[in-house]
């Protein structure tokens, strides 16, 4: 039984990713895409995976642990939430996310972790991380090749699982996988730099900045010729900025712009306005405080997101809802921590640093569509634990 619950619930992984990669309602420079709104298939997203948890709950196949009650109790204060605040339809996304966090890491942590799984989540990690770096590259060469202006490019790229800023948000979760996962070093390293040419063409800071980051994990795991292998990273870097430079004299200045406000004090530039939205996140929550607006809270900041994961988590639901998530984190970081010995656990890890520190500038965490990924990703590693393989013999403790 086990291995057909398994397999169902594989394909029905499969189909979520492939509905949230491939559907939009509007156009995406003739990107190829079905013209589905959001509003039909999150609901089908949602109802596909609580048939999976129920029929993985009937088999006897649930983890239900201190994180799983911690994500249960979340749902709930969330459900309370969302019944007492006003909200529209637009916010629905919001509060689906919420309820995705028990259902996704119960059913990913419901059998031990083998050597399958782990050949599995490889795969779809670098399909993925392969149909958003297309998606990406083909949309900023067709919205550049139209003849729009350089300095516009950034504000029409779009592909149908996010726009630009949000698009290295998943690729930064998902490279850490490809990465250190991948065995064969060609496939590893021709996906990780067409994933970091996507991550260029968006013209996104905070996507440059936890690439480097990104890339000194990776440079502080080789074990051999590591000075040799920075030296050789560093040449490839420029070698991209020059070759790109050659072509679009203009491309760089909005990095350099940015990192010279940095640098001079000008912190309101360099981070495009976002120190106002915390200054406005921080005082609206200070309001209501302890308790917060829902999910709608962006009805008080003129429709804004507040593109910071802490000042958020205190806007939505208050200091009941920033307990449980840093609680949720911590656990989450400390069990991987604890097993990075293991690649899987590791590359969790690793993946679970980098989305955090970007979502302190992007609005990732707690969109629907990016906690479906996120927490899958997580809860692989979090399975992993206490796995041990030693050559052909295989232990879950």
């Amino acid at each position: 039984m086990k291995v057909s619950v398994e397999k169902i619930r594989n394909v029905f992984w499969i189909v979520i990713a492939f509905l949230m990669l491939f559907t939009y309602n509007t156009a995406t420079y003739n990107l190829i895409r079905i013209p589905l709104p959001v509003t039909i298939t999150y609901p089908i997203e949602l109802v596909i995976l609580l048939v999976i948890f129920f029929v993985m709950l009937n088999v006897g196949h649930v983890r239900v642990d201190v994180l799983f009650i911690l994500m249960f109790f979340r749902t709930l204060l969330f459900t309370v939430g969302f019944l007492v605040h006003e909200n529209s339809i637009d916010n629905i996304p919001r509060y689906l996310a919420v309820i995705l966090w028990p259902l996704i890491y119960s059913i990913m942590c419901a059998t031990p972790f083998d050597e399958k799984k782990k050949e599995n989540i490889l795969k779809f990690a670098e399909l993925t991380c392969l149909i958003i770096s297309i998606q990406s590259i083909i949309s900023s060469l067709r919205a550049l090749t139209s003849g729009m202006n350089v300095d516009y490019v950034k504000n029409y790229m779009r592909i149908p699982i996010a726009p630009s800023n949000t698009i290295t948000c998943y690729l930064l979760l998902i490279l850490p996988f490809v990465f250190f996962l991948e065995e064969k070093k060609t496939r590893k390293y021709l996906l990780t730099l067409v994933a970091l040419l996507a991550i260029l063409l968006t013209r996104s800071m905070s996507g440059i900045m936890v690439s480097f980051i990104l890339v000194l994990f990776a440079l502080n795991e080789q074990k051999r010729y590591r000075v040799f292998k920075a030296v050789i990273v560093i040449i490839v870097a420029i070698g991209a900025v020059m070759v790109i430079n050659s072509y679009m004299p203009t491309f760089f200045q909005r990095y350099i712009n940015r990192f010279v406000a940095l640098l001079t004090g000008g912190s309101e530039v360099a981070l495009n306005g976002r120190i106002q939205l915390y200054s406005q996140g921080v005082e609206l929550a200070k309001d209501v405080f302890p308790w917060g607006y829902g999910v709608s809270y962006m009805s008080h900041l003129n429709d804004n997101l507040v593109h910071n994961w802490i000042i958020e988590t205190f806007l939505q639901e208050g200091l009941l809802n920033f307990i449980l998530v840093i609680s949720i984190f911590v656990i989450c970081f400390t069990r991987l921590y604890v097993n990075r010995k293991n690649i899987v656990c590791k590359s969790a890890l690793i993946s679970l640093i980098l989305v955090l520190i970007q979502a302190m500038v992007e609005p990732s965490i707690t969109a629907f569509t990016f906690d479906f990924f996120f927490i899958t990703f997580v809860s692989v590693g979090l399975n992993c634990c206490g796995y041990k393989h030693y050559s052909n013999v295989r232990k879950y403790e």
